[in-house]
């Protein structure tokens, strides 16, 4: 049996490559027949999957797990009202500030945009008596939105970049009013807000963030998008203990 289809394989190679020594219009013809055939197949296969699939889900209902992991009361607790409960129910786009240092003046971050490593965070220090302009927000799960005022911090941005209109704002900080998303350099310019940079300088006795307004006008235009669509934007903010739980769990 194998014989026979290894002579037929061969035979029609053969009758190929003599028909294409003579007649290659009518190669090129079958060729492209062949090519026709091949995506039809491949997109009955994916049309077949969908509605399989769709039929599968509608039988079988897949059930969400509830993650419920609601942060410990440590070096500076959440507000209540800004748990990470039923963290997979949001549709929108999440960021994710990890804390992984406090020296007393500066607290340091790692910031995520759906889980894929953007660039760091440089905030004021924790401050269990909050004082405006002169402590860390506390940690917790925050919506994201333009804050659509003209006070002399936002005309100061709108005057000096062209593609700026409003600030990104952290809505409901318990405590803080204002709490934005911006570029700085130390942790002097920041009062209660977020400083984004993709270059961080630890080498003198003061720590500072390095081409953190180009970094700033490519984050802006990212979320920006996300808003102007009116996709929901959130950022989960987490202290320097989640660590801890990592060092725990292995």
């Amino acid at each position: 049996m194998k014989r026979i289809l290894f002579i037929l394989v061969v035979a029609a190679i053969t009758v190929l490559i003599i028909l294409g020594l003579k007649r290659p219009d009518v190669l090129t013809d079958i060729w492209l027949w062949l090519i026709g055939l091949a995506g039809m197949i491949a997109a009955f296969i994916q049309k077949s999957t969908k509605s399989v699939e769709a039929l599968w889900s509608q039988l079988f209902p897949s059930k969400k797990v509830s993650t419920n992991l609601t942060p410990t009361a440590k070096n500076g607790s959440t507000n209540p009202t800004r748990t990470r409960s039923d963290v997979q129910s949001f549709e929108g786009i999440t960021l994710r500030l990890l804390r992984y240092s406090d020296d007393g003046d500066t607290s340091l971050g790692l910031l995520y945009i759906d889980e894929h490593f953007y660039g760091y965070t440089l905030e004021d220090t924790f401050n269990v008596n909050t004082i405006a302009g002169r402590a860390r927000i506390p940690e917790g799960i925050y919506m994201i939105d333009f804050h659509q005022e003209a006070s002399p911090f936002t005309k100061q941005y709108q005057k000096t970049r062209s593609w700026f209109s409003w600030h990104l704002q952290l809505k409901n900080v318990e405590g803080f009013k204002n709490v934005y998303i911006h570029n700085g350099g130390t942790h002097e310019d920041s009062k209660g807000s977020i400083l984004i940079s993709k270059g961080l300088d630890i080498s003198d006795s003061r720590t500072f963030l390095q081409g953190s307004k180009e970094t700033f006008e490519e984050f802006y235009g990212i979320i920006s998008d996300y808003l102007n669509a009116d996709t929901p934007v959130r950022i989960e903010v987490l202290n320097e203990y989640w660590i801890e739980e990592i060092k725990t769990k292995n």
